[in-house]
């Protein structure tokens, strides 16, 4: 055993206690299982405070999980996962909230294909995340209706600010999310040149100084 993972043994060891640390001291040995969180970071596949304050693992469960291969038209049995999530909290600051399943988060687009979108979650209800996560929306989760005949291209294009609603925390630190639901949906969106676009209609937003048109997945706001 090296000297850093002697180090990172000494949360099992104290779980029961309070632990205080300070910065750049290892945590623990990052595993699959695991999610590093607020004032900590990942190097050497170990975890390592970045504030002083006190150490918090929190255990939580969750009954979904999404492919390795993020081959997201293969059916795969859902089963019960159980994760660890590993954070460093100051004296009395706010408790960052984790993505649990039906929580709704802020998330900018980041990549489409015809299957799913690949976005970055920046907010959690109303807290501003200080690093994103990463998100994925499958094409079946995109709305409530006509799911066979979504095209991804018509609902989401990269660079949207979207609403969407986590479903489930996936492998590879990725959560899956929804926006099938009136509420969820794109909230700013700019065309090609960067110019905003505001909504016209659940499924149109318009440039206001070309008036050109373009399909969107688009939030009904008043709803939330």
């Amino acid at each position: 055993m090296t000297e850093t993972d002697q180090n990172c043994s000494f949360i099992d060891k104290n779980i029961n206690r309070d632990i205080w640390v300070l910065p750049g001291d290892c945590l623990l040995k990052h595993e699959a299982d695991i999610v590093a969180s607020t004032g900590t970071y990942l190097k050497n596949g170990n975890i390592f405070a970045s504030i002083c304050g006190k150490l918090e693992v929190e255990t939580i469960n969750e009954n979904a999980k999404i492919d390795d291969r993020m081959d997201v038209d293969s059916e795969k049995e859902n089963s019960l996962i159980t994760k660890r999530i590993v954070r460093v909290v100051r004296p009395g600051s706010k408790k960052v909230p984790f993505l649990e399943p039906g929580l709704v988060v802020t998330a900018r687009v980041l990549r489409t294909t015809n299957a799913y979108i690949k976005c970055s979650i920046h907010c959690v209800e109303d807290y501003i995340l200080k690093q994103p996560y990463s998100g994925l929306i499958r094409a079946d989760d995109i709305r409530e209706y006509d799911r066979d005949k979504i095209l991804v291209s018509k609902c989401f294009r990269p660079g949207d600010i979207i609403l969407a609603r986590v479903l489930a925390y996936g492998e590879n630190h990725q959560f899956l999310l929804t926006t099938a639901a009136p509420e969820l949906g794109l909230v700013i969106a700019t065309n090609d040149w960067n110019e905003p676009m505001i909504p016209v209609s659940l499924n149109e937003v318009l440039c206001p100084r070309t008036y050109t048109k373009e399909p969107r997945k688009v939030a009904k706001i008043d709803l939330i």
